[in-house]
């Protein structure tokens, strides 16, 4: 009921049955997902279905050439180890069983089922024991198909199985080490240097002499290679064989018993000239499992086709050491299980490098065979079979690769030049021209930079760089195989190899006499009709090396080759490739057309593009030689680039040059126009010799007269370089980057009608002038410029340009730096691009887009002309209160004016007449509207309206009388009319420019003219200033200050003053006669003086109010005899208030005060008694009017005099009063010695904050009350004797 699995020594397996079931245990655990393989010691999880089948297939899956190496190696390791490959290991057994995971689910089993487990643990102390309970237990319903129990007993086996993998392989590895230490040390005692025996001798035996044995080395190295191979590990085996390598002796050409130099190769070595190199080793790259009996093969057959178990019995049955023969098998060997090894580990560019390596091994081995011939004929044969041999097994490799590899050289996607022609490339590919085309290409597209030549599939980055290496590696291979073909076609074909022919220092056509095109010409049309009849029968001249050329047809069947060549080599080295191009010369140019064809495309492919061109430049000079130009010119086209871009000048001249013989034999006039402009140049010109530029000049002069390349629109010639620029503008310029092309754009700005100057330098690198026939700048909207880049590809045309400026022919060109200008007058606004200039020379036209120069692309910026119209609005200001005249004056200038408009626009107070309207009622409005005539330059118009103006208010005060010195009108509102007229203009050499149809027609450009007159914010004339000052008891004088407000000057023509009845202008008053027709300006200010005489006033206060103001009437006289009367009124308040109370209080509110003092003599500091007694009989009229109101009295005095103190200040009440009259009395003390003449003073008031002062709750003005005093009149102080005295005020506290 219970299954285990056991193994160590213990269980008694053999070493070699143990690894087999360890390798295949290790091999299903990967593929299961455990992660048992090449990772030792990882565990992994089981899985979930698996059952006792599994356990089957892991002990019974092994390969039988795996099986069959392990044989061989247990036999040689029990033949040479008798105690070491043996021997128990108990020690690390018992260390594995002890690292071991825990056993199976134990502690859910049974007594019983515990017990057997410890009899399997006791029995197999070094193994591993784990249960599997849940196999039987599969078919029933109670353990599920993913139980955790079930899971957890299969990641247990798989754990013990991996760790039994791990353990079995170190102790393997550590086993075959020891062995090789010990052998590397024998062979190092055997050595010459050490005075040992020679390697390689000694008997086979196990150790049973002292001579080391290279045969039981390489054994024991392999089977280390095997271990490392059978654990997933290729590059450490791999290693092992290179080091193996390094070992085994370099030896000689292998060759049976009955092969000689002087006879064919013996049967053993057929495999290898009919299979080639790689493709042996494919069989080994199965694994080398080849159960055949090795008898039934050849030693040669077992070492090319890497049969392990095969060539291991031959070297087991080798004795007294590897031969110089048995060496070089060794080595072939060797290389086939690399290569097996190189395979699995993914690396096949290593695999084409190492298969290169060892066919040039071979190869020099093959060279020495026949160095080593006794006669000059052997020799020959010898070297014809080596270079055979050699070139036939690197084709089987490029074969092998083009299956191998995504990508496939595709020689019928080539032309029959071995590349594609010119049309089909990619022009911005450097090389032009690449051999190499992506397989499939069903969109019509031709070869693209990196993939035309090869077929290629869409790829990961990873493999796209290992096919570029590969690509590489399989150039410097096939590079290796042309040599050879090289070689043999020099063996084969004698001294008449046509591709030596073709790679002579200067070719055979260089030596004939240079025919100019037009002599040339001449030719082919007086033999037209033999050359066509020539062309039709095939039988061109040919030099005598090629008159059996026929590279265009198809290759002479192989049944129908000679068998024998000429140097005698056996057909078993040529390979069936390589039959059809010995039968003859026309077939060998082909054969090595193919060869370069496919290395021409691998070289692109890796980016090795200079070793791309040097073939297909040997490959035009091959064609060159059959006279089939065309086909040469194709390939010289796709090549020129490559040199240009490479800095090469010298090849870049030759190619040309050699592209320029082809083309002009071919008789394409527009291919060879564009080639010779590509002849002359500033780097060119310091390698191309005079005389041949001398006759390309001279046909390029032919050329362009051709009819053929008028239809060609020719692009950027290098012939000639241009450059254009802009003169600077007054606006200037700025710079921007132009996105849609990646270039700089320089913007230059100017103005309608004015001229701009574009500098045109073409610099010639041609030997001597030319005279062309006209040359034009094409301008173009920055729109269409756009429009033309994005859609059209940049071609630009004449009917693109907006503006076409033209220098008219005959224009000289002289060899060097050569400057024209073109200018230009703009009159349509826009942004403008300088974008071709065209280069008219016969019937070739040459355009220069500015996108493919160098220098930034020019433009201009047309902005609208400054307007020369101006308009003038008459007068300049409008009067308040008034009604005026305007006149809007318009004058065009230089302008030529097509239509226009006028507007009048009024602001609130100001009303307009339309132009041209009688002004009513009916008529004023705020706004109209008017046509502008069109006219010419110096043209005037002149508009007439009235304007009438409101009258402005005037502030006031709260007693409603006006205020003069206020400068502000309503609320700071200014009455304005504003005059707009608008109008659409042309430049003043519009007309004439348009009718020498220039320039297109253009929508006028507009512009809108302003001007506004304002009515005044104050009046012309206001009053700054008023002041009166009385004189003489009974006089006055007025002075009135003026200030003018008008911007222009105006003329005081009349003025008068009115005043109160109070003030009257006296007879000779006037005082301002010198005024009459002064002029006033803005900002002056006029100086009014008035005397006037006080007149008595019979009315009382009451009828003060109603008295008019005092005014000031001007009259003001314009420039136009209008006048304008000024009403100022003028502030005299104060003085007109002061004389009606004057007149109003003469007659009461007048006390009498007499001032009398106790001494009229004293001294400083001593003080003095006074008295003021007071008479108030003559308050009776303001007692009368109203109640008695209290009186306040003041006494005051100068404290330079008196000190005074007392009752200096209260009221006078009623206790005081005596009568009508009151007494005063209070102190004053001298301040200052000597005579004092001012004496103290009292000031009476009526008190106005007391209840009586106002009635109804409203304050009345009460009237003063002036007192009439009378002093002593000199009071004498006294200074002491003995000491100074001053007295001084002082306060204290009481």
């Amino acid at each position: 009921e219970r299954s285990g699995i056991g193994g160590g020594g213990g269980g008694g397996l053999g070493l070699r049955n143990r690894l087999a079931r360890a390798r295949n245990v290790a091999a299903h655990a990967e593929r299961m997902g455990t992660g048992v393989g090449p990772t030792v010691g990882s565990g992994g999880s089981a899985a979930a279905n698996a059952n006792a089948a599994d356990i089957e297939s892991i002990a019974t899956d092994t390969t039988a050439s795996i099986t069959e190496a392990n044989s061989g190696a247990d036999d040689d390791t029990r033949a040479s180890s008798t105690s070491g490959l043996s021997a128990d290991t108990g020690n690390s057994n018992a260390n594995a069983v002890s690292a071991a995971p825990p056993p199976g689910p134990i502690v859910h089993s049974s007594k019983h089922e515990k017990e057997l487990h410890k009899k399997f643990c006791n029995d197999f102390p070094n193994g591993r024991t784990v249960i599997l309970s849940t196999l039987l237990e599969s078919g029933q319903s109670a353990m599920a198909a993913c139980s955790p129990l079930k899971n957890q007993e299969w990641k247990t086996l798989l754990q013990a199985l991996g760790s039994a993998i791990v353990a079995g392989f170190r102790e393997r590895v550590a086993r075959y080490d020891d062995e090789l230490r010990r052998l590397n040390a024998l062979r190092a005692a055997t050595s010459p240097r050490a005075g040992g025996t020679a390697a390689g001798g000694g008997s086979g035996g196990a150790g049973g002499g002292d001579a080391f044995d290279l045969a039981h080395f390489f054994l024991i190295k392999e089977s280390l290679a095997f271990t490392y191979e059978q654990m997933q590990l290729p590059g450490e085996a791999l290693l092992q064989y290179e080091e193996l390598g390094a070992i085994v002796p370099e030896g000689r050409w292998h060759s049976s018993d009955n092969d000689s130099v002087d006879g064919a190769l013996a049967s053993d070595n057929a495999s290898i000239a009919s299979s080639g190199a790689l493709s042996i080793s494919s069989t080994a790259s199965s694994g080398g499992n080849v159960l055949a009996d090795a008898d039934a093969f050849g030693f040669a057959d077992l070492a090319n086709s890497g049969n392990a178990a095969g060539f291991r019995r031959k070297i087991r049955k080798t004795k007294g050491g590897l031969t110089p023969g048995m060496a070089h098998l060794t080595h072939q060997y060797l290389y086939a299980r690399e290569v097996h090894l190189l395979f699995k580990m993914g690396d096949p560019v290593e695999v084409i490098r190492r298969t290169q390596r060892n066919i040039a091994h071979q190869y020099h081995m093959m060279l020495d065979r026949a160095l080593a011939a006794s006669a000059e004929v052997h020799a020959i044969r010898a070297r014809a079979e080596a270079e055979a041999w050699a070139l036939g097994s690197c084709w089987d490799v490029k074969c092998a690769a083009d299956g191998y590899f995504s990508f496939v050289v595709d020689d019928d996607a080539m032309g029959e030049s071995g590349h594609y022609s010119s049309s089909e490339l990619d022009e911005t590919y450097p090389g032009a021209d690449n051999a190499l085309m992506p397989q499939g290409s069903g969109d019509g597209g031709g070869p693209t930079p990196h993939s035309s030549g090869l077929s290629e599939v869409a790829r990961d980055p990873h493999q796209a760089e290992e096919e570029r290496d590969a690509a590489c590696q399989l150039g410097d291979l096939l590079a290796f195989a042309r040599l050879r073909l090289l070689r043999l076609g020099d063996v084969e074909l004698g001294g008449s190899n046509p591709i030596r022919d073709a790679n002579v220092e200067r070719p055979k056509d260089m030596n004939e006499p240079w025919v100019g095109w037009e002599a040339l010409n001449r030719q082919k049309q007086a033999s037209q009709s033999s050359l066509e009849r020539s062309m039709s029968e095939g039988s061109l001249d040919l030099p005598p090396s090629l008159e059996n050329l026929n590279i265009d047809g198809a290759p002479e069947a192989a049944s129908s080759a000679p068998t024998t060549t000429k140097s005698g080599m056996s057909k078993r080295y040529v390979s069936p490739w390589l039959r059809s191009a010995l039968t003859s010369t026309d077939a060998y140019i082909k054969k090595y057309l193919e060869l370069s064809s496919a290395i021409i495309a691998l070289n692109e492919h890796s980016g090795r593009y200079r070793f791309a061109a040097r073939l297909l430049g040997e490959k035009a000079e091959i064609l060159i030689l059959q006279k089939n130009y065309e086909k040469a010119a194709q390939t010289l086209m796709s090549i020129v680039d490559v040199f240009a871009h490479d800095q090469w000048d010298g090849a870049y001249y030759w190619r040309l040059f050699r592209l320029a013989s082809c083309q002009r034999m071919t008789g394409e006039a527009a291919s060879y126009l564009n080639t010779l402009t590509r002849c002359f140049g500033p780097r060119l010109a310091a390698v191309a010799p005079a005389q041949s530029a001398s006759l390309l000049q001279t046909d390029l002069e032919y050329v362009v007269g051709e009819s053929e390349v008028a239809e060609y629109r020719l692009g950027v010639a290098p012939f000639l370089e241009v450059e254009l620029t802009v003169q600077p503008l007054p606006a200037g310029k700025t710079a921007q980057p132009l996105g849609f092309l990646r270039k700089k754009l320089v913007k230059h700005f100017c103005y309608v009608g004015e001229t701009v100057k574009a500098s045109l330098s073409i610099t010639s690198h041609l030997p001597r002038s030319i005279t062309v026939d006209g040359i034009r700048m094409f301008l173009l909207t920055s729109e269409r410029y756009e429009a033309v880049h994005r859609v059209a590809h940049g071609l630009i045309e004449e009917e693109d340009s907006f503006r076409v400026l033209t220098i008219d022919g005959p224009v000289e060109i002289q060899p060097g730096p050569n400057t024209l200008k073109f200018e230009w007058t703009p009159m349509t606004i826009g942004h403008y691009i300088l974008g071709t200039v065209e280069v008219q020379w016969k019937e070739a036209s040459f355009h220069f887009d500015a996108s493919a120069l160098r220098r930034p692309v020019q433009s201009i910026e047309v902005m609208p002309s400054e307007p020369t119209q101006t308009i003038e609005l008459n007068p300049l200001f409008l009067i308040p209160g008034h009604s005026q005249q305007v006149r809007l004056v318009f004058h065009s200038g230089s302008d030529i004016v097509r239509e226009g408009k006028v507007e009048l626009i009024c602001s609130d107070g100001l009303k307009v007449v339309p132009p041209g309207v009688e002004p009513t009622d009916d008529t004023w409005c705020n706004r109209c509207s008017v046509p502008l005539e069109a006219c010419g330059p110096d043209s005037e118009i002149v508009l007439r309206t009235s304007v009438k103006s409101e009258a402005m208010k005037r502030p006031s005060d709260h007693h409603g009388r006006n205020l003069q010195n206020t400068h502000s009108f309503d609320d700071g509102i200014v009455q304005t009319m504003q005059a707009r007229v608008t109008t659409l203009y042309h430049h003043a050499k519009y007309d004439e420019i348009i009718s020498k149809e220039e320039e297109p027609t253009s929508d006028p450009m507009s512009t809108l003219l302003e001007a506004m007159v304002t009515t005044l914010d104050r009046p012309a004339l206001t009053v700054s200033q008023s002041d009166a000052f009385t004189y003489d008891d009974d006089h006055v004088m007025v002075s009135v200050t003026l200030h003018c407000n008008t911007p222009v000057p105006f003329f005081l023509k009349e003025w008068n003053v009115s005043f109160p009845s109070l003030l009257k202008v006296a007879e000779d008053g006037d005082m301002n006669q010198q005024m009459f027709g002064h002029a006033v300006a803005e900002g002056e200010e006029l100086f009014f003086g008035f005397k006037c005489t006080r007149q008595e006033s019979g009315s009382s206060s009451a009828t003060s109010g109603t008295d008019e103001e005092p005014i000031l009437h001007v009259i003001l006289q314009d420039e136009f005899g209008k006048t304008f009367r000024q009403v100022l009124p003028l502030s005299l308040n104060n003085l007109l208030t002061r004389m009606r109370r004057e007149d109003d209080f003469s007659t009461m509110n007048v006390a009498t005060a007499e001032l009398r003092c106790s001494s009229y003599e004293g001294v400083v500091g001593s003080p003095v008694k006074f008295t003021f007694e007071v008479d108030l009989g003559a308050l009776h009229a303001a007692s009368q009017s109203s109640p008695q109101l209290p009186i306040v009295y003041t006494v005051y005095c100068d404290e330079v005099d008196w000190i005074l103190g007392g009752r200096v200040q209260g009221f006078v009440d009623g206790d005081s009063r005596t009568g009508q009259s009151f007494k005063l009395d209070f102190v004053g003390i001298p301040a200052q010695s000597g005579l004092i003449k001012r004496w103290p003073e009292i000031v009476l008031e009526y008190d106005d904050s007391s209840p009586g002062a106002g009635s109804n709750g409203k304050s009345k003005s009460l009237p003063p009350i002036t007192v009439h005093s009378r002093n002593p009149e000199v009071f004498r102080s006294l200074a002491y004797t003995h000491h100074a005295a001053l007295a001084c005020t002082t306060l204290l506290d009481v």
